[in-house]
């Protein structure tokens, strides 16, 4: 095999890993409600675990509509910046800074997996460290929490930050670059696929101007020239040659930037949530007692998985396909020209063939969630719905004068 085409399929692998395993690492199983009933060592369990749920902040379709427009304006900036100032200087400082961001990205990362490889009982026997700044004892404004294994882990991540950052040796590079794009797909979650749609819809036409149309205005492609400038693990390399190994040459390299990772990555972690979605709703359709931690659907169990493996599949043929026409052509491609059809097209013919057209389009993720919370305070008797409480006695009314319950004709007022 031609050592270009070695470079082609490392690059492929290199990018399928992160997405493949960030996607499984973003489905959280919906949030039990701890019991009145639990005994209080349960209780304590109960609010360790809750504890460990953050808040999840999703992409909107306003976010997604303003994305590229804010990823021009800052691709721009940077190219201006390594045109006209110091390039040196540029580098040394985002190098800097990125290596600060690289020890936690990896350290996150390396958590993880460890995590996923142990598994929730082991990792929740785990020593636990927290750390709270409050203000008035209630408002939480800044929270850490980590184990012994964080400790470790952000050890080895220093060290090596400091290796990359002094060496600009590449397998480091694409470490980091890795950790970046795996903790950006788990961290970074679309609300649902028409913000998935909007969102690539937008980059698929922000990389052709930026990579093709950009040289009619600039006299050179913006986006090659600040992938080539920047030296900081934003983008996968590979030798062209095994014998460039060694090479600190960028033109004996091929790569892969991680736009082309994160975004169609996003997409297809969205994917796998909508197939946990579907999954977790039959369980609940034919489940016969309310759903407790016992038999909650785990996210690591084998539930079927078409949308994303479609999607999955779709983007490892667009990325072959934009290798393919980078190769015949000798030139740089819009990596997403070819990715956001793939996977965009893929998954909307997948929810036609299969009649699921309109769910499809009406789901939102984090739905079951808000559905679980709300069935299991109607099973406590604690939904509040337009003034009215609804408890095992009856209605309570919300008025100025106090509390009414209403039950069977009586009414009874609290002040």
């Amino acid at each position: 095999m031609d050592t270009i085409y070695q470079a082609y399929v490392a690059l492929g692998v290199s990018a399928v890993i992160p997405i493949w395993f960030a996607s499984h690492a973003s489905v959280k199983a919906p949030v039990v409600r701890k019991s009145k009933s639990k005994t209080s060592d349960d209780d304590d369990d109960e609010s360790s675990s809750d504890e460990e749920e953050e808040e999840v902040e999703r992409m909107t379709s306003e976010d997604a509509y303003w994305f590229p427009v804010l990823g021009s304006g800052a691709l721009l900036g940077l190219y201006l910046v390594f045109k006209y100032l110091n390039k040196d200087l540029i580098n040394a400082v985002l190098s800097g800074y990125f290596a600060l961001m690289g020890t936690g990205g990896l350290t996150t990362m390396l958590a993880t997996i460890t995590k996923s490889i142990l598994g929730s009982q082991s990792w929740s026997k785990q020593t636990k460290y927290k750390f709270r700044l409050t203000k008035n004892s209630s408002e939480v404004l800044f929270g850490l929490r980590f184990t012994n294994w964080h400790l470790a882990f952000l050890f080895v991540s220093t060290l090596l930050s400091v290796l990359q950052w002094y060496t600009k040796q590449w397998i480091l590079s694409n470490a980091f670059a890795l950790s970046f794009a795996f903790n950006a797909i788990t961290l970074l979650k679309l609300d649902s696929f028409k913000t998935g749609s909007v969102l690539l819809a937008g980059l698929f036409l922000y990389d052709i101007w930026w990579v093709f149309g950009s040289s009619h205005a600039f006299g050179e492609s913006v986006m090659v020239s600040v992938a080539k400038n920047f030296d900081a693990p934003i983008k996968i390399t590979w030798p062209r040659s095994l014998y460039d190994a060694l090479s600190s040459d960028q033109k004996k390299f091929a790569m892969l930037g991680l736009g082309d990772i994160v975004m169609p990555g996003i997409f297809v972690a969205l994917c796998l949530r909508y197939d946990y979605h579907r999954a977790y709703a039959k369980l609940v359709k034919a489940a016969t007692a309310p759903i407790n931690k016992k038999t909650l659907l785990s996210p690591t169990s084998n539930f079927p998985r078409p949308y994303f493996h479609t999607c999955m599949a779709s983007y490892v043929v667009g990325l072959a396909t934009t290798m393919f026409v980078m190769h015949v052509f000798k030139a740089a491609q819009p990596a997403l020209l070819y990715l956001s059809p793939a996977c965009l097209g893929s998954v909307f013919l997948r929810a036609v063939m299969t009649g699921d057209t309109a769910e499809y389009w009406r789901w939102e993720d984090g739905e079951d969630d808000e559905k679980k919370e709300e069935n299991e305070k109607k099973t406590d008797g604690e939904v509040k719905t337009d003034g009215e409480v609804k408890t095992s006695g009856g209605v309570s009314e919300i008025g100025k004068d106090g509390l009414r319950l209403t039950s069977q004709g009586k009414e009874k007022k609290k002040k």
